[in-house]
């Protein structure tokens, strides 16, 4: 370690960050998964994130599923959510319809090909993910839990402010 400057880690490795641990897991994942979505699919990881929980969504009893709904169900900000729907309506995979809840609101469905294309790429990520986490072996229900902590935790109370 360079004595010359005063180091503002309180840890004595990287390997003891976990930001910078969680950073580094994030990237390597994503990495693979955007060659997959991308080159396969011509898809981006968002645009994914949002056909899948839209599918999930209906999957699991949701008639009706809003914007907001699928910003909540996914931890995508809302305008992100609002162009990536944009531009998967341009690819016919989405329609949005008015919503027979809220007069002011619309649904947003996945369109026949939209569901037919997402059941394709949904078992091709699923595997990829297996074979990615693989390595954690019987650890792997531990390590999820450990994330939907850390999700509720700042789900329910919000986002964390440094200072």
């Amino acid at each position: 370690m360079n004595k010359e400057f005063k180091s503002p880690y309180p840890l004595a490795t990287l390997e003891e960050n976990t930001g910078f641990l969680f950073w580094q897991l994030h990237s390597l994942w994503s990495k693979e998964h955007k060659k997959v979505l991308e080159n396969r699919f011509h898809l981006t990881h968002t645009q994914f994130a949002v056909m899948s929980s839209l599918y999930w969504l209906r999957l699991h009893g949701s008639n009706e599923v809003s914007q907001s709904q699928l910003a909540l169900h996914t931890k995508i900000e809302p305008m992100t959510v609002s162009q990536s729907i944009k531009i998967l309506e341009k690819k016919g995979y989405i329609k949005r319809v008015g919503s027979t809840i809220d007069a002011r609101a619309n649904s947003v469905l996945l369109t026949e090909t939209g569901t037919k294309f997402i059941a394709e790429v949904v078992p091709i990520i699923e595997q990829f993910n297996l074979k990615f986490f693989a390595v954690l072996k019987s650890r792997l229900s531990h390590f999820n839990n450990d994330l939907l902590k850390i999700i509720q935790v700042h789900t329910f109370f919000g986002d964390y402010v440094v200072g």
